[in-house]
């Protein structure tokens, strides 16, 4: 059994959250199909091949533009860029962030926070 942060509790997260649900418990078990069928099946992800391969591509040009430019790069950033891209675009259909931009580190401070604040920690 997972354990449950206060915080958590306190905001029902573990009774509507897939990563907080008791795993096994009959919400847990229909939530998970939902993914595996709909969200990660294989079919999905065939169909968003597309999408994945236009955010490698861009990842690709702007590491050749920095490379040209003589330009270092932090690849843990600019990689985490390029998830939060992939993530919001599939999702949203809209991209989050730029690779001259600080939103995407500015998100991923902000999830660890809530991480470490939902663990208890």
């Amino acid at each position: 059994m997972r354990t449950r942060s206060v915080y958590g509790k306190e905001h029902n997260f573990h009774k509507n959250s897939l990563g907080f649900l008791p795993v096994g418990s009959s919400i847990w078990k229909r939530a998970r199909k939902i993914c595996r069928e709909h969200l990660f099946s294989t079919h999905q992800q065939d169909e968003s091949q597309g999408l994945r391969l236009e955010k490698l591509t861009t990842l690709h040009d702007y590491l050749r533009k920095c490379s040209v430019a003589g330009r270092s790069v932090n690849v843990g950033e600019v990689v985490f860029t390029t998830a939060v891209n992939l993530m919001t675009s599939t999702l949203f259909s809209v991209e989050l962030a730029s690779f001259e931009s600080d939103v995407a580190q500015n998100l991923k401070k902000t999830v660890e926070n809530v991480m470490r604040i939902l663990s208890g920690r």
